[in-house]
């Protein structure tokens, strides 16, 4: 009992020693304040540092904030311990202050109380910063508050300005919070480059050091990269989210996080290891007796039976999940109603899927979820099958809407498979195939996209293979007339030891058209190999962004009468990042045409570099601005070369286009050029990957090389490279590259004076 005792005194002697340490520390770091703005950042994210602890917050705000700001003091206080009064105290405090910035912070707080009772939200004018603790305030009340209105591209772009312009030692609680929470809450909208925002904040994370924003951070790192089609990588991300939930005794994500883990290893076919995670979750959940956590395991297990098409397990254990009803929250419930509708709909028992999509209509009549769209493609058969064409037509026109303005493939591959049967259903059968065609091309296009460039490819192949055979018998027949003139050959030698000497000559002749032809077949196998480089081209990359571009003009309408005008603007940005690639490649394949048909007409002519420059990385600007890459024209005004002007805005075209491609996020392209007595030098340099002297070496000798992803996973072609080269040669130019690893590439084209 002593020993007990002893312990419970050791521990408090921790717990206060631990408060007392904290107080010090920022008693430390408002003595370094040098005014009130950067004691009020000091204190915010000191309260964000420490929100888990409330014990040490009122404590030092007690000791260390009360005796110089009582009345400040008494309202944070009275937010932490969530007092009746807070709001009063909030109001009066107003009415009292005489300070702009602790005046601007009382309103941000009216904001935050008003948010939660649901009443509209006014603008709050912010101060113009001069400073790092103004700069980061304005950030977080900014940030915090689209945040309430859900303004998902403001957020975006709040948060890379911050971190773009705020060292990553400044205020770091806030910076962390800020970037976490936006995150967290767009993290499977936002584009490809939340990867380097998920680092940035694992890397602020660790240097303060905390666990809490990072086990949400990895958490939100395994979604996006299992959403890329990483399962190794999510899976690595995901059991750091559950190892930093268990270190901060957060049992609920420990449960969430071995429950995310089971599709992974479902993907890999590691099906033990899948329902291992699952048993693990369920402990957890059956601790903790909340009916909401048990549903979520058998909800669980019974999409690993779905990932095994073992459709009526999944019914069973969907069923279980749903008796639970009365506990479960309204997303949780709509997408278990979700799940055993397509369970049904998948063996085909459409009364009973029906069924439960009448039930997800009531309990989400508003689609405030996203799913009841989602689900009238997997329900119109039942109404085509009652006859009810009507009815059927609005559930696949509403579902093929909705699933095309949101980018959802799957759900827009099932809206054509569902118009294909109720045209079958109505005789209509012409249109019935056509809706299946789009059915399986949506199918080939964006679940086997190796498959689909293959099929492409064997069809474009086909009108080659004729030439390809006739070329073929011409040379086996030149083969056939050289051998019967060598067998001649022989027997003039026979009889006549004065025309051996001219048969000899004529042997070696024969010999010499041997070796024209073995040239000529290695020359046609080199051409066919290129070919096939371009049809796999043609078949893969150019129709990628020409799909984007499909029913434009309906998207928008109906993102219009939705009122989504943040959907807007990021379709918006796609669609113009889309175009300048649409315009790239079918410039480049048009170029390589021309060369392979040696029409290129040249027509040199005095050129502005300047101008031309600056057109060049102005069609490149939205691209660029996605990697936040800086482009720079350092080409000085009235700088003139002579050349051919388009083949000149090819050639700086597409070395701009690669360096972004290499440059990683806040690099920097700049283009300036330096003139000697024979030669004027047009330079490209990035602060990209580089590379090292086997890379260069290949990229200057081959025709085409293997083009890899770029540091935002961009795809390539390997054609722009080919068509550079060939042009600058026909300007009688030269091509240089300089590079090193990790320090970037510099590409010089070297242009005659004369």
């Amino acid at each position: 009992m002593r020993i007990f005792g002893s312990l419970i005194l050791l521990f408090l002697c921790f717990q206060l020693c631990d408060a007392k340490n904290n107080c010090d520390r920022l008693k430390n770091e408002l003595e370094k304040a040098s005014s009130f703005t950067d004691t009020l950042a000091t204190i915010i994210d000191f309260k964000i540092h420490n929100q888990k602890d409330t014990a040490i917050l009122k404590d030092c705000f007690k000791n260390v904030l009360f005796e110089k700001y009582p009345l400040w003091t008494e309202i944070e206080i009275a937010q932490i311990t969530k007092a009746p009064y807070y709001e009063d105290l909030l109001k009066t405090f107003l009415t009292e202050s005489h300070d702009p910035q602790l005046e601007l912070y009382i309103k941000f707080k009216i904001l935050n109380v008003k948010a939660k009772k649901g009443e509209a939200l006014d603008d709050l004018e912010l101060m113009k910063p001069n400073s790092h603790s103004e700069s980061i305030l304005n950030y977080y009340y900014q940030g915090s508050i689209w945040l309430l209105q859900l303004k998902k591209d403001s957020l975006f772009h709040n948060l890379l300005d911050m971190i773009e312009n705020l060292p990553s030692e400044s205020y770091r609680s806030i910076q962390l919070s800020l970037l976490t929470t936006t995150l967290n809450k767009y993290y499977n909208t936002l584009p490809d480059s939340t990867f380097y925002l998920l680092e940035k904040g694992i890397k602020l994370s660790e240097s303060i050091p905390e666990t809490f924003y990072r086990a949400i951070l990895y958490n939100n790192m395994q979604v996006k990269l299992k959403s890329s089609g990483d399962y190794k990588g999510a899976i690595e991300a995901g059991q750091k989210y559950i190892d930093f939930s268990r270190i901060n005794g957060d049992k609920y994500r420990t449960m969430v996080g071995l429950l995310n883990m089971s599709p992974y290893y479902h993907e890999l076919g590691q099906f033990d290891l899948a329902y291992e995670k699952i048993d693990s979750a369920k402990i957890i959940a059956n601790e903790s007796k909340d009916s909401a956590h048990i549903a979520m395991c058998i909800s669980a297990t019974a999409m690993a039976k779905m990932n095994e098409k073992k459709y009526d397990e999944a019914i069973n254990h969907l069923k279980h999940a749903l008796s639970f009803e009365g506990s479960l929250y309204g997303y949780n419930l709509s997408l278990y109603l979700t799940n055993i509708i397509d369970c049904y709909s998948s063996i085909n028992n459409l009364d009973s899927a029906f069924y439960y999509y009448k039930k997800l209509e009531t309990i989400d009549p508003d689609n405030n979820y996203g799913l009841l769209d989602y689900t009238k493609a997997l329900v119109a058969p039942y109404h085509i099958k009652n006859k009810k064409w009507t009815i059927a037509q609005n559930f696949i026109d509403s579902g093929l809407a909705d699933a095309i303005a949101y980018g959802d493939k799957s759900s827009e591959s099932l809206t054509h498979l569902s118009q294909s049967m109720l045209y079958e259903a109505q005789g209509k059968y012409k249109s019935a195939l056509e809706s299946h065609k789009k059915h399986m091309a949506i199918e080939q296009d964006f679940r086997n996209e190796e498959k689909a460039t293959e099929v492409t490819t064997a069809r474009l192949n086909s009108e080659f293979e004729n030439e390809k055979k006739l070329i073929a018998l011409q040379q086996e027949n030149e083969r056939a007339i050289l051998k019967q003139k060598q067998y001649r050959a022989y027997l003039i030698g026979a009889t006549s030891i004065l025309l051996f000497i001219a048969s000899l000559l004529f042997y070696r002749i024969l010999k010499k058209k041997n070796n024209q032809l073995s040239k000529q077949k290695k020359s046609l196998e080199k051409m066919n190999n290129m070919k096939d480089q371009i049809f796999q081209i043609i078949g893969h990359d150019l129709k990628k962004p020409a799909i984007s571009f499909r029913g434009i003009a309906k998207n928008i309408n109906y993102l219009i009468s939705k009122g989504d005008s943040e959907r807007l603007i990021s379709l918006g940005k796609d669609i113009d990042s889309d175009a300048t690639r649409f315009y790239q490649l079918t410039d480049n394949l048009l170029s390589w045409a021309s060369a392979q048909k040696d029409i290129v007409t040249l027509t040199p002519k005095k050129i502005d570099i300047h101008s031309l420059v600056k057109h060049n990385l102005d069609l490149f600007q939205t691209v660029a601005a996605k990697k936040r890459v800086d482009m720079i024209n350092n080409v000085a005004p009235n700088t003139f070369a002579k050349a051919d002007e388009n083949a000149l805005k090819t050639i700086i075209r597409n070395l701009i286009d690669n360096a972004i491609k290499f440059t990683s996020f806040d690099g920097e392209i700049s283009i300036h050029t330096k003139e000697s007595d024979q030669w004027l030098s047009i330079e490209i340099k990035d602060t990209g990957i580089g590379m090292d002297q086997t890379k260069i070496h290949k990229l200057l000798q081959k025709n085409f090389v293997i083009s890899e992803k770029g540091t935002d996973e961009e795809k390539g072609t390997g054609i722009g490279l080919f068509i550079v080269k060939n042009l600058i040669k026909k300007l009688n130019g030269e091509l240089n590259i300089v590079s090193e690893i990790a320090k970037g590439s510099t590409f010089e084209v070297r242009l005659p004076l004369t």
